[in-house]
């Protein structure tokens, strides 16, 4: 487990908060404990990384609405809901509003607590990790000009640059250029990556909203798709249909 990870643990019960941090700090992980939601939302820096250890039922504001405080504010943290046994349908709600995971009270020894706090701030180091590339892609995204941004959404609904430079009315070469600079910008070497890599974005940032603060790229994406079809296909249509006829006259006049 990462030196640089923290258990937060937020429960109203200061005995049982001396004992986790006992039982934590025993196999060196580091903790910080709070008495209530709002000690800890005061405190709290976004983007901290480790997990929360988070009693389902206090006074003043309960876990379930300290949640929906944390969703309002996009601040993400992996979420242990901790509830008494016959609260478990406290955990179902608390699992609906973001929490990763829910143990009984009291726990039944230790070792379980150990082991599954240790399970989620291992995930959480991958979740973390994934989190800082996808918002660096969007900020290379967030370079793009507004034609290149058009561009790269229909290179990645499939379209080739001959259909693209006929839907924008411009040259081959002019698109060619313009998915050079997309390439160039995003840091990606081959058409491939630069599709998977913006899939991933788009797929994180339906994930994580937050993330869509640093690139508009989803917004309008389906209407420029939309829109480069339509033109596609009044083209097509526009253009009379080829026959042996129209073939020997293009021979002729060759």
């Amino acid at each position: 487990m990462s030196v640089a990870q923290t258990v937060f643990i937020v429960d109203d019960d200061p005995d049982f908060l001396k004992t986790v941090c006992r039982w934590l700090e025993s196999v060196d992980v580091r903790v910080l404990a709070f008495l209530s939601a709002a000690e800890f939302l005061d405190a709290f820096q976004p983007n901290q990384p480790g997990c929360l250890l988070l009693d389902i039922v206090m006074p003043k504001m309960s876990g379930l609405q300290m949640l929906e405080e944390l969703n309002l504010r996009r601040w993400f943290i992996p979420t242990i809901a901790m509830t008494a046994h016959k609260k478990i349908s406290f955990a179902v709600q608390a699992m609906k509003l973001g929490a990763v995971d829910f143990i009984e009270k009291p726990f039944s020894s230790k070792k379980v607590l150990v082991e599954l706090v240790t399970r989620v701030m291992e995930s959480a180091q991958y979740a973390t990790k994934v989190r800082v590339e996808m918002a660096q892609f969007g900020e290379k995204l967030s370079s793009l000009t507004v034609r290149e941004d058009e561009v790269l959404k229909l290179v990645v609904d499939g379209l080739s640059s001959n259909e693209i430079a006929e839907a924008f009315g411009s040259s081959v070469s002019t698109v060619s250029g313009q998915r050079s600079s997309i390439m160039a910008k995003l840091s990606v070497e081959s058409v491939a990556e630069l599709v998977r890599e913006t899939l991933r974005y788009s797929v994180a940032t339906e994930l994580d909203p937050s993330l869509a603060s640093f690139s508009n790229f989803q917004q309008g994406r389906k209407s420029t798709v939309k829109k480069a079809r339509e033109l596609l296909g009044k083209k097509a249509i526009s253009k009379p249909p080829v026959t042996e006829a129209t073939k020997g006259k293009k021979r002729n006049s060759g």
